[in-house]
């Protein structure tokens, strides 16, 4: 059909088509984008992101943007850390006895210290069951032998086991440096009576 200047009038469709494909040659580029920079973090875990905009922790999911972002995954799981105290090595008493067991310590990162952890300890290492209980277990064994240094059993007298778990907790600290001791539980203990 001719219009009034005498041309072909364009089909409509062809037109609105032919809209249609180079807007989604213009969108599909930023949809593709921004579909593979979206990275999600799985439970017990955080994404730490650096670079462009500061450091940012996210608990969820973000976006992540090559060339001005580095982004890790931190582990903010529950970390169980077992001590056990039996033969030469059990705990010794003010009163003389000796006492065997085994403690488990409950250890996590503080939600509000994520990037200081992920500065001081590093990301990865948060991973790693034996570097965790490395970074603890003498700051624990420290606290255990101070308490059971200063307790003193009279005879007939059990083994005072909550106010040990309470003393330990206090003479330990619940922060540290960034991680936080949520428990001590302890499933065995034995006192051996001196003789």
């Amino acid at each position: 059909m001719l219009n009034f200047f005498g041309m072909l009038e364009p089909d409509k469709s062809l037109l609105i088509w032919t809209l249609f494909a180079l807007l989604m040659a213009m969108l599909l580029p930023i949809i593709i984008l921004l579909f593979f920079t979206y990275k999600k973090a799985p439970s017990g875990q955080a994404l730490v992101r650096t670079g462009a905009g500061g450091s940012r922790v996210i608990f969820d999911g973000g976006f992540v943007f090559p060339m001005i972002h580095k982004a890790e995954f931190i582990n903010i799981a529950m970390h169980i850390i077992p001590l056990n105290f039996s033969g030469r090595e059990s705990l010794k008493l003010k009163s003389g006895e000796q006492v065997e067991a085994d403690m488990n310590f409950y250890v996590r990162i503080n939600p509000n210290d994520i990037l200081q952890v992920a500065q001081s300890v590093n990301c990865e290492r948060t991973f790693d069951e034996k570097f965790i209980k490395s970074l603890f277990a003498p700051v624990f064994t420290e606290g255990i032998l101070t308490v059971a240094e200063n307790i003193e059993l009279k005879e007939e007298e059990s083994f005072p086991r909550q106010k040990f778990n309470k003393s330990v907790l206090h003479a330990i600290g619940v922060n540290l440096n960034g991680f936080i001791l949520e428990d001590l539980a302890i499933p065995k203990i034995n006192v051996i009576k001196q003789k």
